[in-house]
């Protein structure tokens, strides 16, 4: 069986991360609203807190499982992600909140 290992990703990593950030764009035909910079990954990516804090520290807090998202025709990367033991969750819909909607949510704290 293999076994995956996460690896804490360092501000060092930045360009390769906004490497593959950017090579995903481009497959998804998005590469006109993709914006960025490995300075803005450094700033919120290794912050603190980081902006993907969840992603990358889920283990160190004690989390039990992984969920993510593959775009449909993306058959490499359903593969990729079934070799590993991953499975697709039948009767879900990934929803998305972004740009002027997402700035408009406030948050009320009881």
């Amino acid at each position: 069986m293999s076994t995956i290992t996460l690896k804490m990703a360092k501000k060092k990593d930045a360009p390769v991360l906004f490497d593959l950030l950017t090579r995903m764009s481009r497959d998804l035909g998005k590469e006109a609203e993709f914006a960025g910079s490995v300075e803005a990954l450094e700033k919120y990516g290794f912050s603190e807190p980081p902006a993907f804090e969840a992603i990358i520290r889920g283990k160190e807090r004690d989390a039990i499982y992984m969920r993510l998202a593959v775009h449909n025709g993306n058959d490499s990367g359903s593969g990729f992600y079934n070799a590993l033991r991953f499975k697709a969750v039948e009767g879900e819909t990934v929803m998305l909140l972004e740009i002027e909607a997402f700035d408009q949510l406030t948050l009320e704290v009881a």
